[in-house]
């Protein structure tokens, strides 16, 4: 186990555009799912869970089951909903993340966080986990080469404040310019590209499409070989 803290981010009582699933009780019960796969893993030892919806924290925590081990803050808040509905859930995500960052006691002690998005988990999470934690970001070969997979990644609070804190703020999903770009186009001058073995095996359901996510043996084979010609793995430290 790790003590690097998890911020795993969520919107409850969703009003974004472009998503699929909109059932609050639905959404609730994926974030709750996805919550106990990453409990069993027993990897995280600190783990924050912040949503934009304002959801009440007692009727969150009375519906799960943190195990002792585990050291869990539940932060939730008013997200701005009119952005949201204007600029889309990347900028929603954005918010959360800078909200995390100012108001969570956990990861106020720590230097670097893991991230990754609610009602996922991260099937192959040990391949990840290093002595030393650096910050590192996907852009698998499924994706195109102007995006970075902003679903998981591990990040320097440092970095992320002095370079990706306000990425959010130029997302337009109805122009087509989505979180992932945003990121890749503050991380395309200082990034350092290189071939990695292993993919984060997410699953769940993709919030945007609700399509399920996973990596089957004939997939990851196939992302393996085309990882050869584009650089899979975005490093910053070496």
């Amino acid at each position: 186990m790790i003590e690097t803290p998890l911020l795993i981010t969520a919107s409850i009582d969703v009003f974004s555009p472009h998503t699929a699933i909109c059932d609050k009780e639905e959404r609730l019960n994926q974030y709750i799912s996805a919550l106990k796969e990453i409990f069993s893993q027993k990897v995280f030892l600190n783990i924050v869970f912040c949503e934009n919806t304002g959801y009440s924290k007692q009727e969150f925590l009375n519906k799960v089951d943190v195990p002792e081990y585990v050291n869990f803050e539940y932060i939730s808040f008013n997200g701005d909903k009119n952005c949201v509905l204007i600029f889309g859930k990347g900028y929603g995500e954005g918010e959360i993340i800078k909200y995390s960052l100012n108001q969570s006691e956990l990861l106020n002690h720590y230097e670097y966080f893991f991230k990754l998005t609610g009602r996922l988990y991260v099937r192959n999470i040990s391949m990840f986990l290093r002595k030393e934690t650096k910050t590192f970001f996907f852009r698998p070969p499924s994706l195109e080469q102007n995006k970075i997979d902003t679903r998981f990644y591990c990040v320097s609070k440092n970095f992320y404040l002095n370079n990706l804190l306000n990425a959010y703020l130029d997302v337009n999903d109805d122009k087509g310019y989505f979180l992932e770009h945003a990121f890749n186009d503050k991380l395309s001058k200082i990034r350092k590209n290189s071939f990695s073995f292993f993919y984060p095996d997410i699953i769940g359901l993709s919030g945007s499409t609700g399509n399920v996510y996973t990596l089957s043996l004939a997939r990851k084979l196939k992302l393996l070989i085309k990882s050869f010609c584009k650089h899979s793995l975005v490093r910053i430290e070496k």
